[in-house]
Parts: structure tokens; C-alpha cells; sequence
């Protein structure tokens, strides 16, 4: 997709640099980049994706997304600017997988406990009504018939983007997401289109992120 196309899901964007090239895919880990790549430079608590983009460079990313201004574009590369670089590459995973979520009856699950619970029990609803769902979760992300080891509950939005446009390439109608606190304060999963959102609960749990119970359940 060429940049200047997905540049247009974003409300907020500086463009510099060759607006023509054509990206091949889209990271916020430098470690995956391949050559005509995205690299989203996000901004951690610990880590700082800045610190990487020689690295992304190196690798063939051709296009650089970041909140830094000061960043500049070099021969044969562009960058993108933008306020939020986590809702930014939420967005732009979306449109570069073409926004596969508006294609599936989405059902989100958040909370404490309970979450993988309650994904297996809808998921079996769905089956039983043809449905044909697809899982992201804790144990394992399923594409069809294909069962994925899963990384993390929710994965990054560029992987979770890819996951669910291969649910609509092999024909899933529906998809179940674990969505965890910590996806939705990193917006992973921004832009995805839900048809339904369960809430299981909130307990005094993973405050060593959030601090306070108060900005936990928010």
C-alpha cells in the first residue's frame, strides 16, 4: 500500500519525505522488519522505540512513524508524524489489512478474571449457530482450522490485524478477543470494529501498571 493511501486513515499526520512508496508491511518491533516495512517507533515505559530505528533502518524499513518532529527523513525513506503513535499504528495496521474487522461479527472480553472462560463458552455459542469464529486469546489465537501458540492475550495491533484478515480470508464469520487492561491502555486494539463487549470483573490486579483501581477500571 502506498503511503500517501494509508496516511489517509489518519486524522493527524506530517508527512515527509517520499510520500510514494509502497509499504510491505508494518512492525513496532525492529527485530521484524523486512525491506519496504513500517516501523513504528513506539514510546515505552521502559523501552523507547526511537532508540531502534537505526536498527529498523538497517533491516529495509523505508517509512518511520513517530510522535518526534525532530526526526527526519532520509534518501529513499519517509516519516510519518503523529500525536499518538499507538492509535496511529492501530489505524494503519487496520487499513493496511483492510479494516478486516468491519467483515466479522466481533465479541471483545475484558475484565480481571474470567476472560478465557467466557471466550471458549461464546465461542462454542457461535459454533452452534454457524458462526464460524475465530479465537484470539491466552492459550492460542485460532484461524480457521489452524491453532496458533499465542504470545500474549492480545497481541500488538499489526499482528492482531493479520490474524483476523487471515479469519476473513479463510472464511471465519465471527471472531472472540480476549482484550486485556494493558491492550487497552497501549490501544491495540483501536479502530477494531465490536459488535459486542463483555466485562467479567475488575479485582486488585496488575495496579503495578495501572496504580490506582480507579484508573484500572477506566
Amino acid at each position: 500500500m502506498v503511503i500517501h493511501a494509508l496516511a489517509d486513515a489518519l486524522e493527524t499526520v506530517e508527512v515527509s519525505g517520499d510520500s510514494s512508496l509502497v509499504v510491505t508491511g508494518i512492525t513496532c518491533d525492529s527485530r521484524r522488519v523486512r525491506a519496504g516495512f513500517l516501523y513504528a517507533a513506539v514510546p515505552g515505559l521502559k523501552l523507547d522505540g526511537r532508540d531502534y530505528i537505526p536498527d529498523a533502518l538497517a533491516r529495509g524499513a523505508t517509512t518511520i512513524l513517530t510522535h518526534d518532529a525532530s526526526i527526519s527523513a532520509g534518501a529513499g525513506t519517509s516519516v510519518l508524524c503523529v500525536p499518538d503513535v499507538r492509535v496511529a499504528l492501530a489505524l494503519l495496521a487496520s487499513t493496511f489489512y483492510g479494516c478486516p474487522s468491519e467483515q466479522l461479527d466481533v465479541v471483545g472480553i475484558t475484565g480481571t478474571n474470567g476472560k478465557t472462560t467466557t471466550s471458549y463458552l461464546i465461542r462454542a455459542i457461535l459454533k452452534d449457530h454457524d458462526r464460524s469464529p475465530g479465537v484470539i486469546g491466552t492459550i492460542a489465537y485460532e484461524v480457521g482450522d489452524r491453532v496458533i501458540p499465542a504470545t500474549r492475550t492480545t497481541p500488538a495491533a499489526p499482528e492482531l490485524q493479520s490474524l483476523l484478515a487471515q479469519m476473513v480470508k479463510v472464511g471465519c464469520k465471527s471472531a472472540v478477543l480476549e482484550v486485556s487492561s494493558h491492550a487497552l491502555v497501549q490501544s491495540r486494539v483501536h479502530g477494531v470494529d465490536f459488535g459486542v463487549c463483555v466485562l467479567t470483573n475488575v479485582s486488585p490486579e496488575h495496579l503495578d501498571y495501572h496504580q490506582t483501581m480507579e484508573s484500572y477500571y477506566h
